[in-house]
Order: C-alpha cells, then sequence, then structure tokens
C-alpha cells in the first residue's frame, strides 16, 4: 500500500485522531447535510422516467419471490463474489 493512503495520527488539543478516521467523519457529516437540505432521497431524480418505475415493480410484483428468499440470494451473490477475489489473491 502507498505510504500516503496509510494516513497518520494527529492531535488535536486533547484528541489523538487518525487522518483516514477524520476524514472518514468528515465525509459522513457532509453526507448528513446533503440528506437535511434535500429532504432526505425524496427529491433525487430517477434515472429513468416514471412508466419505468412503474414496469419494474409490475415485473417485481409478477416474480411472487418471497422478500427472505431475495435478500438470501443476494447475500449468496455477495459471498460468491468475496470468495472469487479471495481466492485470487492468494498466491
Amino acid at each position: 500500500m502507498p505510504r500516503w493512503l496509510r494516513g497518520r495520527g494527529i492531535r488535536l488539543g486533547p484528541l489523538h485522531l487518525h487522518t483516514t478516521a477524520l476524514l472518514s467523519g468528515l465525509k459522513f457529516i457532509g453526507l448528513g447535510i446533503v440528506f437535511l437540505v434535500f429532504d432526505g432521497t425524496r427529491s433525487l431524480t430517477v434515472p429513468f422516467p416514471d412508466s419505468g418505475e412503474a414496469g419494474l415493480q409490475e415485473f417485481a410484483a409478477g416474480l411472487q419471490l418471497p422478500g427472505l428468499l431475495v435478500v438470501a440470494l443476494a447475500c449468496l451473490v455477495v459471498v460468491v463474489v468475496v470468495l472469487r477475489r479471495l481466492a485470487r489473491s492468494r498466491p
């Protein structure tokens, strides 16, 4: 890992912080401000027209899959992807 990505410890008064933790915290504070200003995700636009969204909802409802099955399949996909990446990274 490059040295500049590792960050370093800093001291702000009595606080001992790490630069990566500080930057991550600032990023989450900024994200919270964006959600407060833009009323959560209500004012975010969708990348496709409303008719497309309604079509996707009708398609998903037509599948009639139980919610737990969908979550289980998504978890299975994540596990398979992680295991494949771990297998590739080993020498």
